[in-house]
């Protein structure tokens, strides 16, 4: 069981991935969604193999924490662009002006610290708050809407994982410094906790590429 939980970055993309293959519908919406998938489906399977052959690997690519911080960032700015193009939340400038400053700022940062190569909880923890008060902002839309839809939506069920899987990914990161000085290994167990949140997430994401598209996701 451990074992498939520690490949979870790799498999539970497929599953969403296949889906969106088999169906064959136009998803112009989502394909960034797809996107998205793809490219974390690379850098995870990246990640893993720079682990398991590390020894096998020149010194510098026996670390894949760089791989976990791009997969940071992309997903940061992808889901960013998706809450932009698909969902009415906030101002198109708002979200170009924040990824302007988002990409800036750790811009800086990484050339003042140099510590690209670490796991950066900064990082992270910025990805979870971004995209968790995106989600936020869009449940709270959702439920002050006008009219109410029963009917089936993709967005809020990829929305819905996602809120789910960075909830988790803000307290592992914010309090990431205690979690891997921990002397009694707490890191290695927490290190399920998002990993079990990322499959759920992938899941909600292949339901909904799979369900029928509403006509209309006007709130």
């Amino acid at each position: 069981m451990i074992n498939i939980l520690n490949w979870s970055e790799v498999w539970a993309p497929l599953i969403p991935l296949y889906i969106f293959i088999l169906k064959k519908k136009d998803y112009s919406s989502f394909r960034i969604i797809a996107v998205y998938l793809l490219t974390a489906l690379c850098i995870n399977a990246m990640a893993d193999v720079s682990w398991i052959f590390k020894q096998c690997m020149p010194v510098k690519l026996q670390n894949n924490n760089y791989l976990y911080n791009i997969s940071s960032i992309l997903r940061t700015v992808i889901f960013t662009l998706f809450f932009r193009n698909t969902i009415n939340l906030f101002s198109k400038k708002l979200f170009n002006w924040f990824l302007i400053i988002y990409a800036i700022g750790f811009l800086i940062y990484f050339i003042i610290n140099g510590n690209f190569w670490t796991l950066n909880s900064l990082l992270h923890t910025t990805e979870s708050f971004t995209l968790l008060i995106c989600s936020i902002a869009f449940f709270i839309k959702l439920i002050n809407s006008e009219e109410i839809f029963l009917k089936f939506d993709p967005r809020l069920l990829i929305i819905s994982g996602l809120a789910l899987y960075e909830s988790v990914n803000f307290f592992v990161f914010l309090f990431y410094q205690y979690i891997i000085s921990s002397t009694d290994k707490l890191w290695d167990y927490i290190w399920y906790i998002p990993d079990t949140m990322y499959i759920v997430f992938c899941i909600l994401i292949a339901k909904a590429f799979y369900g029928e598209s509403k006509e209309a996701y006007e709130y």
